[in-house]
């Protein structure tokens, strides 16, 4: 976790198979976390 900005062009060359939906902006709640852990297990 972190709570600073995205670099995105930065990211999607150490994590290029990771879609950008696959981070979650802080503050999360929950139901939210749990509903996209759930989405990237599926």
């Amino acid at each position: 976790m972190s709570s600073g900005e995205i670099n995105w062009e930065a990211l999607r060359e150490i994590h290029s198979t990771r879609q950008e939906g696959c981070f979650i902006r802080k503050p999360v709640n929950i139901d939210y976390l749990l509903e996209r852990i759930r989405s990237e297990l599926d």
